[in-house]
Parts: C-alpha cells; structure tokens; sequence
C-alpha cells in the first residue's frame, strides 16, 4: 500500500503512476501476474469494478469461455489487471479402478482407497510410550519410493484372503490437470474474469463486454452473470429510477392539494423534463459520466426546479381573480415574478457552484452532482419563464372555450 502527496503538490494523476508501475514489474523475472488497484477502501470493499461470472457444471467449457472474455477485456480500452479469479490447474495422479477386479478379489473402492492413502500420505500404526509421554507411530513409503508413475501402479494391495495383488492390477494410474479450487455461485459451478477500470467510465466498459459476449457462441449449459460493481451499479440505478418516480408522484400530490386542482400541477410538472434535459447537456459538457451522484443530484432537482413554475402559476391565479383577463394577468404575475424567480434561482446556483467547479482532493466523488444540479437548475429557470406562461394560457383558453360549448 501507497499513499502518495496530495493532488495539487504532484504533476502526475495516481493512474500514471500506476501504469508506470506496472510497465515496471512486468519486466522483474520471476513475476507471473500482478495487480495495481488505485481503488480506494470503500471501492475495494464493493469488489472489484467489473466481474463477470461464467456459470455452468463443465469446468473445461466454463473455462475456455472464461479465458475467451478474458482476452477480450485484455484488450479492451479502459481495463487493467484482467484475471480470471481461480489458479492455474495443478497435476495430480488419478487412480481409475475396474470394478469387476477388484470384486474378484474381494475388495471394494474403500479398501483400496485406504491402502493408497496409508502408504502416500502414511498413518499412525501406533503409540510409543516412554516416562509418561506419548508419541505417534507414523508409517508411510518413503519418499523414493512413490515418486513416479510406476512405483505408484506397484503399490500392493492386501485382499481379505491374505493375498497381495498390486495397483496396477486393479486399475490404471494417469496424470492429469485439475483445478486447485472450485468456485461455487448458487450452488453452480463458476469463474470469474475481474478487472479494474481506468481512463473510461464503467457503464461504458461495461456496454462493450456485454455487446461482446451477446455475439460470443455460447453453449446452452453456460450462462454469463456480472457482479462486482456493475452489479452494485445497475440495483443503484433502478433504485434511483424508482425514488425519481416516487419523488415526482409527492410533489405532484403535495402541489395538487395546495392548488385544489389537478391542471395547475400538471403545468408546473412541465420544467422537471427540461431539468433532465439540463443534467444531460451540462454533462456532456464538462465530460464527465452518468453516474449515481449525478442522479442523485437529478432527483434532488425535481423539488428544486418546480419552485419558480410555482411561484408563477400561484401569482398569475391570484391576479385572475381580481377578475384581470388572461393575458394581461400573465403579463402582469411574469413582470412581478420574475426578480423572486431570479433571486431564488441565482441563490441556489452560486450555492452549488463552489460544488461543481471544486478541483481539490476527493472532489471528483462529488463534483458530477454539482454539475448535474448547476445545469438542470439553469437550464430549468430559463425554459420555465417562458414555457409556463405559454403552457398556461393554452390550457386556459382551451378550458374556457369548452365552458363555453357547454
């Protein structure tokens, strides 16, 4: 672990140094992989930035899949430190047996299981005693002597008739890979390919691996998941969608109770869209990605920006009844309006300003939602001086034409 200067005392961003250290080590011999996480706690504790599972009961075939995405995401723009998160498979030597030999020789799959255990791994045959102490008894071929293959296939095997038949004779000793460990999601067998994220926004990332492994042909038994942050990502953003709902429904009943109508709601609900519009714009903007601050500032706006359609929409049916005709009350509550409108609008945007425009240290967590809430904010203001006016008199004057007809 590293901790380095602070932002403004050092000329290079902690991902520079990070490449710079990895382009480093590569070259040290004897290092097979490496990883440099420019995480902070809090990130590595949600798990790594992109994980995808590869689900399924054939361990070859997960596998290749896996190692497939793998290669993909190595070269993919904006990851680092791809690996897949199970070690390399081991050799080890499985004892296959024939079963029709070895119950003519009265044995089962136990009794030889047992024999070749005590004489790779040992077993304790007895205790010694001496002045009270006790010590095992271990006894186990010697090391020389289970080396290899053959000396493996002529392991003899005591049967139940006092004879002795060797390995061989029961079955067949092979060497094969195995993997070290097996991985368990929901009780399926799984590898995951992780990955960090550098220079390129993770929904961004995460877009191009899931175009990727749409177009990969997969095997029926293999079903690809994503975890890690996407996971956290993708249930942050339907929670936000569904609080943005919420949030948009309150209001909307709040309004209509304190305006004993559910028109003038509805024209004052017309500046949320354009909040959004300025969220995207402002963004786009500055470069910085859709992220959960920026939504959460998105959701924020929905209280913020209906205030001035308010403000407008209460005055001008205020001066209605003082029995002013339509237009000239427009004209009327928008000239008296306007410097509260202002005065609400420009408190509130030099407030949030020093939040989007911050360059210190841990500014980027929180410098998307000032900019979200400074555009939306914004952008919000100026449409709603003139749409809601408009918006007013149309509905208005459609109201009272059908008055009229009936």
């Amino acid at each position: 672990m590293m901790r380095t200067s602070k932002k403004d005392e050092r000329e290079r961003s902690i991902f520079d140094m990070a490449d710079s250290f990895r382009e480093k080590l590569s070259h040290i011999p004897g290092i097979k992989s490496l990883t440099i996480s420019t995480s902070t706690g809090a990130a590595m504790m949600g798990g790594a930035p992109i994980a995808v599972d590869v689900v399924g009961k054939d361990l070859d075939e997960t596998g290749r899949i896996a190692n497939q995405i793998k290669e993909f995401m190595y070269n993919l723009k904006g990851t680092r430190d791809v690996k897949l998160n199970v070690s390399d498979p081991k050799p080890e030597l499985q004892v296959t047996l024939n079963r029709e030999k070895i119950a003519l020789n009265g044995l089962n799959t136990a009794m030889v299981a047992n024999t070749i255990r005590s004489n790779i791994y040992g077993l304790t045959a007895s205790k010694y005693r001496e002045l009270g102490d006790e010590y095992d008894i271990f006894l186990k071929y010697p090391p020389n002597e289970r080396t290899s293959i053959n000396q493996i296939e002529n392991l003899p095997i005591s049967t139940p008739m006092g004879g002795i038949v060797k390995l061989k004779d029961l079955g067949s000793v092979s060497e094969k890979y195995s993997p070290s460990e097996v991985r368990r999601k929901n009780q399926e067998r799984v590898i995951t390919v992780v990955s960090d994220i550098e220079g390129r926004p993770l929904g961004d990332v995460t877009l191009d691996i899931q175009n990727y492994v749409n177009k990969m042909d997969m095997p029926s038994t293999v079903t690809i998941e994503y975890g890690g942050q996407i996971e956290q990502q993708t249930e942050s953003f339907r929670d936000l969608g569904l609080l943005l709902l919420l949030s948009i429904i309150l209001v909307y009943m709040v309004m209509a109770a304190q305006f004993e109508s559910f028109l003038d709601p509805f024209i004052v609900m017309f500046s949320v869209p354009f909040a959004f519009t300025g969220v995207i714009l402002a963004l786009l903007v500055t470069g910085f990605p859709i992220n959960i601050m920026s939504l959460l500032g998105t959701v924020m706006l929905v209280g913020i920006v209906t205030k001035n359609a308010i403000v407008l929409v209460d005055f001008t049916n205020i001066t209605r009844a003082r029995n002013i005709p339509l237009y000239e009350a427009i004209i009327y509550s928008g000239r008296n309006r306007l410097r509260p409108v202002l005065m609400t609008t420009l408190t509130t945007l030099l407030g949030t300003l020093p939040l989007a425009m911050s360059k210190g240290q841990g500014s980027e967590m929180w410098q998307s939602l000032g900019i979200a809430t400074v555009g939306g904010l914004f952008f919000s203001s100026i449409i709603t001086l003139v749409l809601v006016p408009v918006l007013y008199s149309i509905f208005e004057t459609r109201i009272k034409k059908k008055k009229e007809i009936d």
